[in-house]
């Protein structure tokens, strides 16, 4: 099974304010701020691609092929709606 570490990947996520910690520091406000303005980006992006091709909706897929057909001819249909400025 693989994981994030094995991949070298690193999940960066805003700093929480818990019980324990009531005050961030200047720094973690910061690096709080500029992962919140990414992490929009790209939910703003999915939320987009959700709303114009309707990707969710895969309740009729019945094996790992149907899914790929879908997931791949929902990007496509969003490219042709970006292309015609949908």
């Amino acid at each position: 099974k693989n994981n994030l570490r094995e991949q070298n990947i690193d999940l960066m996520t805003p700093v929480k304010l818990s019980r324990s910690k009531k005050v961030l520091t200047e720094d973690e406000k910061v690096f709080s701020e500029v992962i919140s303005s990414m992490r929009q980006s790209i939910e703003i992006f999915f939320s987009r691609l959700i709303e114009k091709t309707n990707i969710q909706k895969a309740s009729k897929v019945r094996s790992e092929n149907g899914l790929m057909k879908h997931i791949f001819g929902c990007f496509a249909a969003a490219l042709v709606l970006l292309k015609l400025n949908f």
